[in-house]
């Protein structure tokens, strides 16, 4: 992924994070995120080994599948946390939105 801001890249794509009147919003916004993020997702960790503790070897070992995993994970894990079963699941990446 470029360098953009979160509003660029949410603006982008039609969610503006300033305009987010919900938790669901906030959960679909992370979901588009994490569509654009996925596809260069070793790259960006491999950008930022110097943060994530990782190696190289550990990065190459990474696949697609464990990597949406750990996005859906994550994106469920914050909707629980805030009330909201949110029941992202990995096929639901990569997804058009409708509604």
């Amino acid at each position: 992924m470029p360098n953009m801001s979160i509003k660029e890249v949410t603006i982008m794509d039609g969610c503006d994070p300033f305009k987010i009147n919900n938790r669901g919003e906030f959960l679909k916004m992370m979901k588009l995120m994490a569509d654009k993020y996925r596809e260069d997702a070793k790259k960006s960790l491999s950008r930022n080994t110097h943060m994530n503790d990782l190696t190289k070897t550990d990065i190459v070992k990474l696949n697609k599948r464990q990597i949406d995993a750990i996005l859906v994970d994550f994106i469920n894990y914050i909707g629980v946390n805030w009330g909201v079963d949110y029941g992202l699941h990995t096929y639901h990446l990569g997804e058009e939105d409708d509604g």
